[in-house]
């Protein structure tokens, strides 16, 4: 571990005093703020695809008795490589002469949203029978269910999901925030 440390220090430093001397700081500052666009771009496609798959990976994951039809339907879908979508909807956009920074974003997604669904599929699938027999018989309302029982089991699954689809959706952005054809962006 020391010996690999200056090293690691000097490139650090070459580094600090290469961008110190080449960049300026008004195109640091843009750097940071396009960087900034993107991530809320990203947390806001994340949100989205929340709101969409959590419900229904939690509708797959709770019917064990008939895994197949859901399952096999969106593990079909997940296996479709999104990228092949974008010659597609560049295409579209610039055919259409549509707003790049709007309608990227479902390219950003579309690779990115199965990540949530699965393992959020998997949380509910691995909760205790036991537990959705006490919140039947005691009665617990939907709001209850999902407040206290469903969400709190499924979140390690969902963080895991959600932080894998984060990262999809940032290798996304790289492709479909920098679509060039030609003199056409």
């Amino acid at each position: 571990m020391l010996s690999s440390s200056p090293p690691a220090l000097a490139a650090l430093i070459w580094l600090v005093w290469f961008i110190r001397t080449s960049i300026e700081w008004a195109e640091i500052g843009e750097v940071a703020l396009l960087g900034l666009a993107t991530a809320i771009r990203v947390l806001l496609l994340i949100l989205i695809a929340s709101l969409i798959w959590v419900p229904i990976g939690v509708w797959i994951g709770l019917r064990p008795a008939s895994p197949t039809a859901p399952r096999r339907s969106c593990s079909s879908w997940a296996a479709f490589p999104a990228n092949l979508f974008f010659p597609i909807a560049v295409t579209l956009i610039l055919r259409f002469h549509l707003n790049v920074e709007i309608w990227v974003s479902p390219l950003m997604i579309l690779g990115t949203q199965w990540y949530i669904l699965f393992n959020v599929i998997a949380g509910a699938a691995a909760l205790p029978a036991d537990l959705h027999y006490v919140a039947n018989n005691l009665g617990v309302s939907r709001w209850l269910w999902w407040r206290r029982l469903i969400l709190p089991g499924i979140f390690p699954a969902y963080i895991t999901g959600a932080v894998t689809a984060a990262g999809g959706s940032w290798n996304a952005s790289i492709v479909s925030e920098v679509v060039r054809w030609a003199t056409t962006r």
